[in-house]
């Protein structure tokens, strides 16, 4: 173990464990590296899920929207 001199006037720092080294220097990372997997994954995951509900026919049927350009629809809705 390396010994770290402190400052005068500093107290002096408490040793760590072993198990508290690893968890600090390799599970902090891969668990912070897992979410944010996830959080990269989620859209496709996401994507691959409806088109297996659609293709199962299992989604909701959403209303016809008017491709209309937005000056029109606010012309019938000034009108």
């Amino acid at each position: 173990m390396i010994f770290l001199r402190v400052l005068p006037g500093w107290p002096e720092p408490t040793p760590v464990s072993d198990l508290h080294l690893i968890a600090l220097v390799i599970l902090g990372p891969l668990a912070f590296g897992l979410v944010i997997s996830a959080i990269a994954w989620a859209p496709r995951m996401m994507k691959r899920n409806r088109a297996e509900a659609v293709a199962d026919g299992l989604d909701d049927p959403a209303p016809e929207i008017d491709e209309a350009p937005v000056g029109a629809r606010r012309a019938e809705l000034t009108s």
